[in-house]
């Protein structure tokens, strides 16, 4: 991987990076079909917050609707089983340097229709501490007036902005999931993506 340099830099010194080379326009486009595919068979649902017994919905936190990639790899189309081989290579790359302990991968698409948004949080269940890496692939390009941008906050200082990253088409963004707060603004045009986390 010839960004693998600087991912694990920006790893290293600000706990998240952002690509817009490492998925290709090509896979980006057919996971974007795959996605349409799903919602137009009402294969999302809206999501809820919390784990198990908690588990909720609550508009007041988070507004968007998930589709759950379940099932093995073989049973997924082609795009999506190109995708999941990427993130068992990053996988493979990342946990001798990170010390991750990364052994499989959770996952969903997500579609923030207008007006949805996700409050601050953090892709961590209390107590757990089973994710390790949060990686959000963008499926939709938004303009400068049609939100939807995601907030990083500082580690520590946690009501500090650090950047706001928009969603383009094929752009990757990775980051520590134990360790950045963060939000998904308000969205003014149908929004989708495809979420997930690699997990010990």
């Amino acid at each position: 991987m010839q960004e693998l340099d600087a991912l694990i830099e920006s790893l290293t010194e600000k706990r998240y990076y952002v690509s817009d080379t490492l998925i290709s326009n090509e896979l980006a486009r057919a996971l974007k079909d795959e996605a349409q595919t799903r919602f137009h068979i009402g294969d999302f649902q809206e999501a809820k917050v919390g784990r198990q017994l908690t588990k909720r919905l609550d508009e007041r936190i988070r507004g968007d609707l998930t589709s759950w990639i379940e099932g093995d790899m073989a049973e997924h189309p082609l795009a999506l089983q190109q995708y999941l081989k990427f993130l068992d290579n990053l996988k493979d790359q990342l946990n001798p340097i990170f010390y991750l302990g990364i052994r499989s991968y959770e996952g969903h698409f997500a579609c923030y229709d207008e007006g949805a948004f996700y409050r601050k949080h953090v892709d961590q269940h209390r107590g757990r501490g089973l994710r390790r890496l949060s990686v959000i692939l963008y499926l939709s390009d938004m303009g400068e007036a049609d939100g939807g941008e995601v907030v990083i906050y500082h580690h520590e200082r946690q009501d500090e902005e650090v950047t706001r990253i928009k969603p383009m088409l094929g752009r990757l963004l990775i980051f520590l999931s134990e360790d950045l707060p963060h939000e998904v603004l308000p969205a003014y045009k149908a929004r989708l993506s495809l979420t997930g986390w690699l997990r010990a």
